[in-house]
């Protein structure tokens, strides 16, 4: 009997679990002698990671790396571009003297990704959302949603208060095929502002 094995969308196949004759292609036969049972296994495209998830808002405007990694699932990929939004503009002043540093994402690359750690001081915290896409060597496209947040301030319901946020934006992000939420930004588009680069 011949199966086929079809991803859904941001998956690829990588083999089969039971008596197959060829485990690691999509298509592939099994010989039903007697009741058997064969299962399809998926991973996601791309995953993503960060080393550090949360920035404090007192590190004076600096730009940090956030140790951003990714991996291919199911074939390498030659092409892996990030993109960065956020639900505070990069131009928007961050107090009331009008102090603005941008732009807010620098080195927007794995491996090599700084966001600033600072938020609104009006607002309710920053969240960073980050967006890695991959087409691998056999077509499969993907993309992974992960986010860094720059909390109010230090204390324990402003740092739940934003990482609620970023819970949330994740999941919009991962439902709607790596879009951000309505009323996020293009992080680190802007032009150079201020003595902080």
């Amino acid at each position: 009997m011949a199966i086929t094995a079809i991803p859904n969308p941001n998956y690829c196949f990588v083999n089969w679990t039971g008596p197959v004759t060829i485990p690691t292609s999509p298509i592939s036969t099994v010989v039903l002698q007697q009741t058997q049972s064969v299962r399809a296994n998926f991973a996601q495209t791309v995953t993503s990671a960060v080393s550090t998830s949360v920035l404090n808002p007192s590190a004076n405007h600096d730009l940090l790396s956030v140790g951003l990694s990714a991996r291919t699932n199911c074939a390498s990929a030659a092409n892996v571009p990030v993109q960065v939004f956020g639900d505070e503009d990069d131009q928007t002043a961050t107090d009331s003297k009008g102090t603005v540093f941008s732009p807010d994402a620098t080195n927007i690359t794995l491996g090599a990704l700084k966001l600033r750690a600072e938020r609104v001081d009006s607002g309710d915290g920053r969240v960073y959302l980050i967006v890695v896409r991959a087409t691998d060597a056999a077509g499969n496209n993907g993309f992974s949603c992960n986010s860094v947040v720059v909390p109010h301030d230090s204390s324990a319901a402003a740092l739940a208060s934003v990482n609620n946020q970023a819970m949330a934006a994740r999941a919009y992000c991962q439902a709607n095929g790596g879009a951000p939420p309505h009323g996020y930004f293009v992080i680190g588009d802007g032009p150079l502002i201020g003595p902080k680069k």
